[in-house]
């Protein structure tokens, strides 16, 4: 086994990231191409992130992350997380804003340039922090 350490990886080619390989050669995992966390009071507002150009205040509980770099599809993956909050049982919910319906498709609400997000209780609230990942190509 051997150990690489470096102050800097960087792809040979291209604004990708470098891939992670087996010895066979086959990707075995790739980097988080962008992520943030959000204060969602007041003047919304990233509290850290990178990768993400811009938020947008939809209204209450309802955000709009911008990317720095446009996916390639939309087929990235969105991981969401809010910290738990104990009000007599409520139930919370922090994800990707989903507005055909709950159908199976793809909500239109994510494109390769932006992810629309949105905090849920009993209605819509604002929140404290809410962090993103966005994971794919």
């Amino acid at each position: 086994m051997s150990t690489l350490v470096v102050n800097t990886l960087k792809a040979q080619s291209g604004a990708a990231a470098p891939d992670f390989e087996n010895s066979s050669g086959v990707e075995i995992g790739m980097l988080v191409n962008a992520w943030c966390c959000i204060d969602g009071t007041g003047t919304v507002s990233f509290r850290d992130s990178f990768g993400c150009s811009s938020l947008t205040d939809n209204g209450s509980g309802d955000y709009t992350v911008h990317f720095t770099t446009n996916f390639s599809n939309i087929n990235y993956s969105v991981a969401c997380a809010i910290p738990v909050i104990n009000d007599q049982g409520a139930t919370y919910g922090w994800g990707l804003k989903h507005d055909n319906g709950g159908q199976s498709s793809a909500p239109t609400t994510k494109t390769v340039s932006e992810c629309r997000f949105q905090a849920r209780r009993e209605s819509d609230f604002d929140i404290d922090f809410g962090h993103v990942m966005f994971i794919g190509n």
